[in-house]
């Protein structure tokens, strides 16, 4: 008898939202960036998403160098300085 993946998951959506960050920098970037920027926007963009791939390759020592070339005012800093270490 094999169990339905819903069942699998919490039901409470804090609950939900906590697995979510804790699994992907990605997740916790969106859920973390309205406390830290204080505006409460977020702009979903691929190369976030992209950065945070890596950054997490970085971490697991799959990638030993890493140069991020990104235009300044894109998030970088909230998510490489203040998000990545936490």
């Amino acid at each position: 008898m094999t169990k339905h993946i819903n069942s699998l998951l919490p039901q409470d959506e804090e609950e939900r939202l906590k697995l979510l960050a804790e699994s992907s920098l990605y997740e916790f970037y969106k859920q973390a960036l309205p406390v830290i920027d204080g505006s409460g926007y977020f702009s979903d963009e691929w190369f976030l998403r992209v950065i945070a791939e890596h950054l997490e390759n970085v971490y697991y020592r799959r990638i030993t160098n890493l140069l991020i070339n990104v235009p300044p005012r894109l998030g970088k800093t909230a998510l490489i300085s203040i998000c990545f270490p936490v």
